[in-house]
């Protein structure tokens, strides 16, 4: 089992006219992994003391013989800018680049950006002398948009096809392919939209997170099972759309405050609902499985 990762990343800070914060960070990573397997046993050997494969018994089915392996690199390109004028304004912006050895062409490399924002309202003039001030500590409003990518699920050699052994006939081997080639399949992608707000009072003794989320997954990975006389049992392909939406909260308070200790109680609630909006036709009306007629 051989595993090697490379990466480089370049962190740049400064501020412009004293107010304007910028951060910004570029990197790259590769990922490179060889797995090899061999393995060789024998039966009848006349004492363990030996351990030599040659001692066992040459007999039908006293001995056997094996061999595995598995390839997996990954390139990434990322980068992350960060910007803020006097601690009130805030925005970021994200992205990645990843290319994964087991897609093929095109459909190889995705791209995958996000960018964020906020407001720290509480920093403003206008509120500090306000009335609200003695109560609200803290108000920051969010919002944000992200693309995310997924190939889990997606083996090694899947888009190559797959072959295994059908075992000895008349003396001889025979090898059958038993995994359809799929060089179309590619990136599963999530789309998601989020608005938060963070609310903190009485120095922020009560600390409150509100967010509400929009995502929708497309590309989906998802395995269809094929017609028996097609010789295979199933095929992955990205015929799948689903959508989440929900919204969290958390109430977090401080009871208690002490010199070496303190006493906080935390409290939060979710609510969310799932829908499938597109899956591969298996045969059923609505998409029914299982259940007999």
């Amino acid at each position: 089992d051989f595993r090697q990762t490379y990466n480089a990343v370049l962190n740049y800070k400064q501020t412009f006219f004293k107010d304007h914060n910028v951060e910004l960070m570029l990197g790259t990573e590769y990922y490179d992994k060889y797995y090899r397997q061999f393995k060789a046993s024998g039966q009848g050997a006349a004492t363990d003391d030996l351990p030599d494969l040659g001692l066992t018994d040459p007999g039908a089915n006293k001995r056997s013989i094996d061999s595995e392996h598995k390839k997996l690199r990954i390139l990434s390109f990322f980068g992350r800018l960060n910007y803020d004028y006097k601690s009130k304004y805030l925005l970021s912006a994200v992205f990645r680049r990843d290319g994964y050895s087991s897609l093929l062409g095109d459909n190889r490399w995705g791209f995958f950006p996000g960018i964020s924002a906020g407001w720290n309202v509480h920093e403003e003039a206008f509120f500090k002398d306000s009335k609200f001030a003695e109560v609200v500590s803290l108000i920051k409003p969010r919002i944000s948009y992200g693309l995310n990518g997924n190939v889990n699920g997606i083996g090694n050699f899947d888009v190559y096809g797959k072959y295994g052994s059908v075992g000895a006939y008349n003396g001889n081997l025979g090898y059958l392919n038993t995994g359809v080639v799929n060089s179309k399949l590619r990136w599963e992608k999530s789309h998601t939209f989020e608005l938060g707000l963070d609310l903190g009072f009485f120095n922020n003794r009560i600390h409150m997170i509100m967010d509400y989320y929009d995502r929708t997954t497309s590309d989906l990975l998802t395995d269809v099972n094929l017609p028996e006389y097609t010789g295979f049992p199933s095929f992955k392909t990205n015929l799948g759309t689903i959508s989440n939406r929900g919204f969290e909260l958390e109430a977090k308070v401080n009871l208690l405050t002490r010199k070496d200790w303190s006493w906080d109680v935390t409290a939060n609630t979710s609510f969310v609902k799932n829908m499938v909006k597109k899956l591969p036709f298996n045969g059923n009306v609505n998409n029914r499985q299982g259940g007999e007629q």
